[in-house]
Protein backbone atom coordinates (compact mmCIF):
# COMPACT_ATOMS: atom_id res chain seq x y z
CA UNK A 1 0.00 0.00 0.00
CA UNK A 2 1.63 3.57 -0.73
CA UNK A 3 1.96 6.21 1.55
CA UNK A 4 1.83 10.03 0.65
CA UNK A 5 2.20 12.83 3.11
CA UNK A 6 0.72 15.75 2.62
CA UNK A 7 2.25 18.70 4.42
CA UNK A 8 6.09 19.67 4.56
CA UNK A 9 6.21 21.54 7.96
CA UNK A 10 8.03 20.30 11.22
CA UNK A 11 5.21 17.24 11.65
CA UNK A 12 4.58 16.09 7.77
CA UNK A 13 8.32 15.97 7.04
CA UNK A 14 9.32 14.20 9.98
CA UNK A 15 6.83 11.59 9.82
CA UNK A 16 7.68 11.06 5.61
CA UNK A 17 11.30 10.67 6.78
CA UNK A 18 10.22 7.72 9.64
CA UNK A 19 8.13 6.13 7.31
CA UNK A 20 10.52 6.03 4.57
CA UNK A 21 13.04 3.99 6.39
CA UNK A 22 10.18 1.03 5.80
CA UNK A 23 9.89 1.73 2.47
CA UNK A 24 8.42 4.14 0.04
CA UNK A 25 6.92 7.29 0.65
CA UNK A 26 5.79 10.65 -1.05
CA UNK A 27 6.16 14.09 0.82
CA UNK A 28 4.06 16.82 -0.81
CA UNK A 29 4.64 20.43 -0.36
CA UNK A 30 2.26 23.15 -2.03
CA UNK A 31 5.35 25.45 -2.69
CA UNK A 32 7.31 23.70 -5.88
CA UNK A 33 10.26 26.35 -4.98
CA UNK A 34 10.57 24.55 -1.57
CA UNK A 35 9.43 21.16 -2.86
CA UNK A 36 12.40 21.73 -5.37
CA UNK A 37 14.88 22.87 -2.60
CA UNK A 38 14.38 19.67 -0.75
CA UNK A 39 14.83 17.51 -3.17
CA UNK A 40 18.00 19.02 -3.99
CA UNK A 41 19.12 19.01 -0.08
CA UNK A 42 17.83 15.92 0.84
CA UNK A 43 16.60 17.19 3.88
CA UNK A 44 13.64 20.50 4.76
CA UNK A 45 16.33 23.14 5.73
CA UNK A 46 13.36 25.35 6.75
CA UNK A 47 11.47 23.28 8.72
CA UNK A 48 13.36 20.65 9.85
CA UNK A 49 17.04 21.06 9.49
CA UNK A 50 19.53 18.13 9.70
CA UNK A 51 17.48 16.15 9.68
CA UNK A 52 18.41 14.10 6.13
CA UNK A 53 16.11 12.09 3.89
CA UNK A 54 15.71 7.76 3.60
CA UNK A 55 16.18 7.39 -0.39
CA UNK A 56 13.15 5.87 -0.10
CA UNK A 57 11.62 9.36 0.54
CA UNK A 58 10.14 11.31 -2.99
CA UNK A 59 9.10 15.04 -2.42
CA UNK A 60 6.81 16.21 -5.22
CA UNK A 61 4.63 19.63 -5.67
CA UNK A 62 2.40 17.28 -8.37
CA UNK A 63 -0.90 17.11 -5.83
CA UNK A 64 -2.58 15.20 -8.46
CA UNK A 65 0.07 12.30 -9.02
CA UNK A 66 0.29 12.63 -5.27
CA UNK A 67 -3.30 11.65 -4.64
CA UNK A 68 -2.68 8.46 -6.54
CA UNK A 69 -1.72 6.96 -2.91
CA UNK A 70 -3.71 4.26 -1.21
CA UNK A 71 -3.06 6.00 2.50
CA UNK A 72 -3.20 10.02 2.71
CA UNK A 73 -1.65 11.65 5.76
CA UNK A 74 -2.98 15.02 5.64
CA UNK A 75 -0.28 17.20 7.85
CA UNK A 76 -1.41 20.54 6.28
CA UNK A 77 -2.16 23.20 8.89
CA UNK A 78 -6.01 22.69 10.74
CA UNK A 79 -6.66 26.40 9.63
CA UNK A 80 -6.37 25.29 5.54
CA UNK A 81 -7.64 21.80 6.21
CA UNK A 82 -11.32 22.32 5.13
CA UNK A 83 -10.23 24.50 2.36
CA UNK A 84 -7.87 21.65 0.72
CA UNK A 85 -10.39 19.37 1.18
CA UNK A 86 -13.15 20.70 -0.29
CA UNK A 87 -10.58 21.29 -3.69
CA UNK A 88 -9.30 18.01 -4.13
CA UNK A 89 -11.17 14.56 -3.98
CA UNK A 90 -9.80 12.15 -1.70
CA UNK A 91 -13.01 9.92 -2.03
CA UNK A 92 -11.84 5.97 -1.96
CA UNK A 93 -8.89 6.47 -0.10
CA UNK A 94 -7.73 5.75 3.75
CA UNK A 95 -7.17 9.05 5.45
CA UNK A 96 -4.89 9.94 8.29
CA UNK A 97 -5.20 13.27 9.77
CA UNK A 98 -2.24 14.24 11.36
CA UNK A 99 -2.86 18.07 12.28
CA UNK A 100 -4.19 19.15 15.88
CA UNK A 101 -6.73 22.16 16.19
CA UNK A 102 -9.99 22.93 16.01
CA UNK A 103 -11.13 25.11 12.47
CA UNK A 104 -12.22 29.01 13.94
CA UNK A 105 -14.79 29.21 10.78
CA UNK A 106 -16.27 26.30 11.57
CA UNK A 107 -15.84 24.87 15.24
CA UNK A 108 -14.97 21.18 13.78
CA UNK A 109 -11.80 19.37 14.50
CA UNK A 110 -9.90 17.47 11.70
CA UNK A 111 -11.93 13.64 12.19
CA UNK A 112 -15.52 15.83 11.26
CA UNK A 113 -14.03 17.84 8.61
CA UNK A 114 -13.10 14.52 6.82
CA UNK A 115 -16.10 12.73 8.08
CA UNK A 116 -17.30 12.27 4.07
CA UNK A 117 -14.04 10.12 3.37
CA UNK A 118 -14.51 6.84 3.36
CA UNK A 119 -12.18 5.73 5.62
CA UNK A 120 -10.84 8.42 8.51
CA UNK A 121 -8.17 7.70 11.03
CA UNK A 122 -6.54 10.19 13.58
CA UNK A 123 -3.05 10.40 14.42
CA UNK A 124 -1.60 12.02 17.50
CA UNK A 125 0.06 12.11 20.54
CA UNK A 126 3.17 13.48 22.26
CA UNK A 127 5.64 14.22 19.68
CA UNK A 128 8.17 16.40 18.30
CA UNK A 129 8.94 16.44 15.03
CA UNK A 130 12.59 16.24 15.01
CA UNK A 131 12.63 13.05 18.08
CA UNK A 132 10.40 11.57 15.08
CA UNK A 133 12.70 11.99 12.25
CA UNK A 134 15.71 11.61 14.27
CA UNK A 135 14.50 7.98 15.74
CA UNK A 136 14.28 8.69 19.32
CA UNK A 137 11.43 6.38 20.59
CA UNK A 138 7.70 7.90 20.36
CA UNK A 139 4.11 6.74 20.93
CA UNK A 140 1.30 7.91 19.51
CA UNK A 141 -2.24 7.06 19.49
CA UNK A 142 -4.21 5.87 16.35
CA UNK A 143 -7.42 6.59 17.00
CA UNK A 144 -10.17 4.73 14.04
CA UNK A 145 -13.91 3.65 14.54
CA UNK A 146 -13.22 0.62 12.23
CA UNK A 147 -11.09 -2.31 13.76
CA UNK A 148 -9.82 -3.93 10.74
CA UNK A 149 -8.69 -0.65 9.36
CA UNK A 150 -7.20 0.52 12.92
CA UNK A 151 -5.17 -2.68 13.00
CA UNK A 152 -3.78 -2.46 9.14
CA UNK A 153 -2.96 1.06 9.39
CA UNK A 154 -1.31 0.22 12.94
CA UNK A 155 0.76 -2.19 11.07
CA UNK A 156 1.79 -0.10 8.02
CA UNK A 157 2.50 3.29 9.76
CA UNK A 158 4.37 1.88 12.80
CA UNK A 159 8.48 1.90 12.62
CA UNK A 160 10.72 0.18 15.35
CA UNK A 161 11.09 3.46 16.94
CA UNK A 162 7.58 4.84 16.36
CA UNK A 163 4.98 2.59 18.57
CA UNK A 164 1.19 3.53 17.85
CA UNK A 165 -1.66 2.71 20.39
CA UNK A 166 -4.64 1.69 18.73
CA UNK A 167 -8.08 3.74 20.00
CA UNK A 168 -11.62 2.98 18.80
CA UNK A 169 -12.57 7.34 20.04
CA UNK A 170 -11.80 9.38 17.56
CA UNK A 171 -13.25 12.70 18.59
CA UNK A 172 -11.40 12.08 22.17
CA UNK A 173 -8.12 11.53 20.46
CA UNK A 174 -8.57 14.09 17.79
CA UNK A 175 -10.12 16.71 20.25
CA UNK A 176 -7.23 15.56 22.87
CA UNK A 177 -4.62 16.62 20.29
CA UNK A 178 -6.00 20.52 19.64
CA UNK A 179 -6.74 21.55 23.24
CA UNK A 180 -4.00 20.94 24.68
CA UNK A 181 -2.26 23.68 22.37
CA UNK A 182 -4.51 26.33 24.19
CA UNK A 183 -3.07 25.42 27.30
CA UNK A 184 0.42 24.86 25.79
CA UNK A 185 -0.22 29.00 24.95
CA UNK A 186 -0.69 29.54 28.73
CA UNK A 187 1.56 27.63 30.14
CA UNK A 188 3.97 29.83 28.13
CA UNK A 189 2.81 32.54 28.74
CA UNK A 190 2.88 31.77 32.36
CA UNK A 191 6.46 30.66 32.99
CA UNK A 192 7.48 34.17 30.17
CA UNK A 193 5.65 35.95 32.29
CA UNK A 194 8.01 34.54 35.58
CA UNK A 195 5.21 33.76 37.75
CA UNK A 196 6.86 30.27 38.19
CA UNK A 197 6.68 26.44 38.01
CA UNK A 198 4.17 25.87 40.53
CA UNK A 199 1.31 28.36 38.95
CA UNK A 200 2.09 25.94 35.12
CA UNK A 201 1.36 22.90 37.36
CA UNK A 202 -1.72 24.75 38.82
CA UNK A 203 -3.05 25.84 35.06
CA UNK A 204 -1.93 22.48 33.20
CA UNK A 205 -3.93 20.69 35.55
CA UNK A 206 -7.30 22.43 35.42
CA UNK A 207 -6.45 23.14 31.80
CA UNK A 208 -6.76 19.53 31.21
CA UNK A 209 -10.04 19.25 33.52
CA UNK A 210 -11.20 21.48 30.99
CA UNK A 211 -10.01 19.65 27.97
CA UNK A 212 -11.99 16.97 29.53
CA UNK A 213 -15.41 18.67 29.75
CA UNK A 214 -15.20 19.86 26.03
CA UNK A 215 -14.02 16.56 24.88
CA UNK A 216 -16.63 15.14 26.55
CA UNK A 217 -19.68 17.52 25.96
CA UNK A 218 -18.33 16.83 21.85
CA UNK A 219 -18.94 12.64 21.99
CA UNK A 220 -15.52 12.03 23.51
CA UNK A 221 -15.04 9.28 25.88
CA UNK A 222 -13.66 10.50 29.50
CA UNK A 223 -11.04 8.14 29.46
CA UNK A 224 -9.41 8.94 26.16
CA UNK A 225 -8.08 11.98 27.64
CA UNK A 226 -6.50 10.19 30.03
CA UNK A 227 -3.73 8.63 27.66
CA UNK A 228 -1.31 9.88 25.10
CA UNK A 229 -3.32 11.71 22.97
CA UNK A 230 -5.18 14.00 25.86
CA UNK A 231 -2.35 14.11 29.37
CA UNK A 232 0.39 12.47 27.29
CA UNK A 233 0.72 15.19 24.88
CA UNK A 234 -0.22 17.89 27.35
CA UNK A 235 2.89 17.35 29.26
CA UNK A 236 5.07 17.19 26.60
CA UNK A 237 3.67 20.34 24.92
CA UNK A 238 3.46 22.10 28.23
CA UNK A 239 6.83 21.77 29.59
CA UNK A 240 9.32 22.09 25.96
CA UNK A 241 10.64 24.89 24.40
CA UNK A 242 10.61 22.60 21.79
CA UNK A 243 6.56 22.79 21.31
CA UNK A 244 5.69 26.19 18.80
CA UNK A 245 2.75 26.71 20.81
CA UNK A 246 4.61 26.89 24.40
CA UNK A 247 6.92 29.63 22.78
CA UNK A 248 3.93 31.58 21.72
CA UNK A 249 2.97 31.71 24.94
CA UNK A 250 6.38 32.34 26.19
CA UNK A 251 6.30 35.61 24.01
CA UNK A 252 3.08 36.84 25.29
CA UNK A 253 3.93 36.72 28.31
CA UNK A 254 7.43 38.28 27.90
CA UNK A 255 6.41 40.72 25.85
CA UNK A 256 8.55 39.88 23.19
CA UNK A 257 8.09 39.15 19.33
CA UNK A 258 7.30 36.09 17.70
CA UNK A 259 7.80 34.73 13.79
CA UNK A 260 4.54 35.60 12.22
CA UNK A 261 5.17 32.56 9.71
CA UNK A 262 5.52 30.32 12.44
CA UNK A 263 2.31 27.81 12.49
CA UNK A 264 0.59 28.03 15.98
CA UNK A 265 -2.46 25.76 15.77
CA UNK A 266 -3.59 26.42 19.54
CA UNK A 267 -4.17 30.35 19.07
CA UNK A 268 -6.99 29.89 16.08
CA UNK A 269 -8.01 26.74 18.21
CA UNK A 270 -8.31 29.05 21.52
CA UNK A 271 -11.19 31.52 19.59
CA UNK A 272 -12.71 28.10 18.09
CA UNK A 273 -12.83 26.71 21.96
CA UNK A 274 -14.21 29.69 23.26
CA UNK A 275 -17.64 29.85 20.88
CA UNK A 276 -17.94 26.33 21.66
CA UNK A 277 -17.97 27.13 25.25
CA UNK A 278 -20.87 29.56 24.44
CA UNK A 279 -23.31 27.43 22.35
CA UNK A 280 -22.43 24.37 25.24
CA UNK A 281 -22.86 26.95 28.22
CA UNK A 282 -19.46 25.26 29.43
CA UNK A 283 -17.27 26.58 32.47
CA UNK A 284 -13.97 26.78 30.80
CA UNK A 285 -12.41 29.92 32.74
CA UNK A 286 -8.72 28.47 31.38
CA UNK A 287 -9.51 28.59 27.91
CA UNK A 288 -11.28 31.66 27.43
CA UNK A 289 -8.44 33.53 29.85
CA UNK A 290 -6.32 32.15 26.74
CA UNK A 291 -8.12 32.95 23.94
CA UNK A 292 -8.53 36.40 25.72
CA UNK A 293 -4.34 36.58 25.55
CA UNK A 294 -4.11 35.75 22.00
CA UNK A 295 -6.54 38.49 20.88
CA UNK A 296 -5.05 41.01 23.01
CA UNK A 297 -8.46 41.91 24.63
CA UNK A 298 -6.51 41.01 28.18
CA UNK A 299 -2.44 40.93 29.37
CA UNK A 300 -1.15 38.02 31.28
CA UNK A 301 -1.39 39.82 34.56
CA UNK A 302 -5.11 40.29 33.98
CA UNK A 303 -5.46 36.93 32.84
CA UNK A 304 -3.79 35.73 36.02
CA UNK A 305 -5.90 38.23 37.83
CA UNK A 306 -9.12 36.92 36.54
CA UNK A 307 -8.00 32.93 37.40
CA UNK A 308 -7.04 33.39 40.92
CA UNK A 309 -10.30 35.36 41.64
CA UNK A 310 -12.67 32.89 40.22
CA UNK A 311 -15.55 32.06 42.39
CA UNK A 312 -14.37 28.64 44.43
CA UNK A 313 -15.16 25.46 43.10
CA UNK A 314 -14.93 21.69 43.86
CA UNK A 315 -13.33 19.37 41.62
CA UNK A 316 -16.40 17.25 40.24
CA UNK A 317 -15.93 13.07 38.82
CA UNK A 318 -17.72 11.27 35.86
CA UNK A 319 -20.93 9.20 36.57
CA UNK A 320 -22.38 7.12 34.58
CA UNK A 321 -26.43 6.78 35.01
CA UNK A 322 -27.62 3.41 32.96
CA UNK A 323 -31.40 3.11 32.83
CA UNK A 324 -33.30 0.69 31.34
CA UNK A 325 -37.05 1.28 29.86
CA UNK A 326 -40.24 -0.32 31.23
CA UNK A 327 -41.72 -1.94 28.65
CA UNK A 328 -43.86 -0.24 26.93
CA UNK A 329 -42.41 3.16 27.34
CA UNK A 330 -40.36 3.85 24.57
CA UNK A 331 -43.18 5.94 22.60
CA UNK A 332 -44.05 8.01 25.60
CA UNK A 333 -40.48 8.97 26.18
CA UNK A 334 -39.90 9.39 22.07
CA UNK A 335 -42.84 11.96 22.14
CA UNK A 336 -41.47 14.06 24.92
CA UNK A 337 -37.39 13.74 23.68
CA UNK A 338 -37.23 17.16 22.62
CA UNK A 339 -38.00 18.80 25.75
CA UNK A 340 -35.62 15.77 28.51
CA UNK A 341 -33.06 16.91 25.66
CA UNK A 342 -33.41 20.96 26.63
CA UNK A 343 -33.35 19.88 30.42
CA UNK A 344 -30.58 17.46 29.77
CA UNK A 345 -28.36 20.17 28.45
CA UNK A 346 -29.74 23.45 31.19
CA UNK A 347 -28.87 20.68 33.79
CA UNK A 348 -25.48 21.90 33.43
CA UNK A 349 -23.99 18.65 34.84
CA UNK A 350 -24.71 16.05 31.38
CA UNK A 351 -21.57 15.83 29.80
CA UNK A 352 -23.27 12.53 27.33
CA UNK A 353 -26.07 11.26 26.53
CA UNK A 354 -27.20 8.23 24.30
CA UNK A 355 -29.60 4.97 23.98
CA UNK A 356 -29.04 1.50 24.55
CA UNK A 357 -29.93 -0.54 22.26
CA UNK A 358 -31.85 -4.26 22.21
CA UNK A 359 -30.29 -6.94 19.86
CA UNK A 360 -32.81 -5.41 16.73
CA UNK A 361 -30.87 -2.30 17.20
CA UNK A 362 -34.14 -1.04 19.08
CA UNK A 363 -33.66 1.45 21.77
CA UNK A 364 -34.14 -0.10 25.15
CA UNK A 365 -32.94 2.62 27.70
CA UNK A 366 -30.54 5.33 28.03
CA UNK A 367 -26.56 6.32 28.98
CA UNK A 368 -25.97 9.53 30.78
CA UNK A 369 -22.56 10.67 31.68
CA UNK A 370 -22.42 13.23 34.64
CA UNK A 371 -20.06 15.97 35.85
CA UNK A 372 -21.08 16.27 39.71
CA UNK A 373 -19.60 16.19 43.13
CA UNK A 374 -19.87 12.34 44.18
CA UNK A 375 -22.36 9.47 44.14
CA UNK A 376 -24.81 11.46 46.17
CA UNK A 377 -25.05 14.20 43.66
CA UNK A 378 -25.26 11.70 40.89
CA UNK A 379 -28.20 10.06 42.93
CA UNK A 380 -29.79 13.23 43.40
CA UNK A 381 -29.71 14.52 39.43
CA UNK A 382 -30.88 10.97 39.15
CA UNK A 383 -34.05 10.83 41.12
CA UNK A 384 -35.28 14.24 39.68
CA UNK A 385 -34.99 13.42 36.20
CA UNK A 386 -38.44 13.77 34.81
CA UNK A 387 -38.46 10.39 33.23
CA UNK A 388 -37.52 8.82 36.20
CA UNK A 389 -40.21 10.73 38.40
CA UNK A 390 -42.77 9.75 35.70
CA UNK A 391 -41.95 5.82 36.59
CA UNK A 392 -40.53 4.99 32.93
CA UNK A 393 -37.27 3.16 34.03
CA UNK A 394 -37.85 -0.71 35.48
CA UNK A 395 -33.81 -0.40 36.61
CA UNK A 396 -31.36 2.50 37.34
CA UNK A 397 -27.84 2.25 38.04
CA UNK A 398 -25.19 4.44 38.66
CA UNK A 399 -21.61 3.54 38.45
CA UNK A 400 -18.33 5.66 38.67
CA UNK A 401 -17.28 5.98 34.43
CA UNK A 402 -13.91 4.82 35.01
CA UNK A 403 -15.39 1.71 36.38
CA UNK A 404 -17.89 1.75 33.76
CA UNK A 405 -15.28 1.36 30.68
CA UNK A 406 -13.31 -0.88 32.54
CA UNK A 407 -15.46 -3.65 32.80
Amino acid sequence: MSIAVLGAGAFGTALAIALAEKGPVTLWGRDPAHCAEMADARENIRRLPGCRFPDDLTVSPELDTVLQANTLLLAVPMQALATFVAAHDISGKTVVACCKGVDVASGRSASVILDHARDVAVLTGPSFAGDIARGLPTALTLACAHQTMGTALQQQLSTPTLRLYRSADVIGADLGGALKNVIAIGCGAVMGAGLGTSARAALMTRGFAEMQQVAVTMGAQPDTLMGLSGFGDLVLTCTSDQSRNYRYGAALGAGAPFDRDITVEGAATAQAIAHLADTHALDIPVCRAVADLVAGRIDVQAAMARLMGAPKRRNDMFFALMAWDKPGTLDIRLENRPDHLAYLKDSGVVRQAGPFLDADDKPCGSLIVLEVADMAAAQAWADADPYARADLFEAVRIAPWNRVMNT
